[in-house]
């Protein structure tokens, strides 16, 4: 028997300011708040079922039942995990022998198997938000076709540094949101295009995977 970890209108209202889009979507999924009811359990998987865009059950992630929180946290650092390890041979392929990003999604897996202290997580966060960095600066005085591959690494090491952020619900949504929109996404005023489509339902697939396997909850 595997866990099932949910959410509700109780836990998730607090957390809905400026989030009126997401709450719009969510209330018309169920029939309306108040013919659902704010304490009965929003299951995350029928989100994913159903649907719902990605980020909208990413968002829910950080607002699951209490108890649940120990299996959330550790299913967010393996998902993130899952979806830096698509974009990380973008930052590889520029600098094969910078190990940063790598150990950073390494980092995050640890946690997610709980043998990764904060402080470790802290320093592959630091260490590859400066990978991704240093490939920004030199972007700036290559030409456009090399700046665009230097940014495009430094993305990934970005995505790589966000599987470790301190707050496992923010790893499970900068990860995969970072990683399909300026990974895959379009130029700014365009319309997303079909790599951004796919990997988006590979993400959403993914997680669908580990709510599937998620240990049952004690």
């Amino acid at each position: 028997m595997t866990a099932e970890l949910t959410t509700s209108f109780r836990l998730l209202l607090p957390h809905g300011r400026f989030r009126n889009a997401e709450l719009t979507a969510l209330d018309a999924f169920v029939g309306g708040i108040e013919h659902y009811g704010h304490e009965r359990p929003i299951r995350l998987a029928d989100l994913i079922d159903g649907g719902l865009a990605l980020a909208l059950v990413l968002w829910c992630l950080r607002a699951v039942v209490a108890r649940q929180a120990p299996q959330r946290d550790r299913l967010c650092r393996a998902f993130a995990a899952d979806c830096a390890d698509r974009v990380l041979p973008l930052f590889e392929d520029e600098r094969p022998d910078d190990a940063r990003p790598r150990r950073a999604i390494a980092a995050a897996r640890s946690a997610a198997a709980n043998a990764e202290t904060e402080a470790a997580l802290a320093a592959a966060f630091a260490a590859a938000t400066q990978a991704g960095g240093a490939l920004r600066a030199a972007a700036r005085s290559a030409d456009d076709d090399r700046a665009r591959r230097l940014r495009r690494a430094a993305t990934a090491a970005e995505v790589a540094a966000d599987t470790c952020r301190p707050a496992p619900w923010e790893a499970a949504y900068d990860a995969p949101i970072r990683a399909a929109t300026y990974l895959f996404g379009r130029d700014p005023g365009l319309p997303m295009g079909p790599e951004w489509e796919a990997e988006t339902a590979w993400q959403a697939a993914c997680l669908r995977r580990h709510l599937a396997w998620l240990p049952e909850i004690g």
